[in-house]
């Protein structure tokens, strides 16, 4: 057990000598802005897929369209 631990705080220590030599900073209370939330949705407009019909119902049944 004592060994594990060991092995967890070496990596840990190795990232953050990592994450100084990159330059990484960490940035609180920042989130990314979403941009175009239509195409972000799981809903699926069937009216809007174009292929094969044979693939296209095969996709559908996939997808639950």
């Amino acid at each position: 057990m004592k060994d594990k631990i060991n092995d967890i705080i070496t990596r840990l220590q190795d990232l953050v000598e990592d994450k100084a030599n990159l330059r990484l900073i960490v940035k609180e209370g920042t989130r990314l802005k979403i941009r175009n939330r239509r195409l972000q949705t799981s809903k699926v407009d069937v009216s809007s897929i174009v292929g094969r019909e044979g693939e296209k119902g095969v996709g559908l049944s996939v997808i639950g369209g």
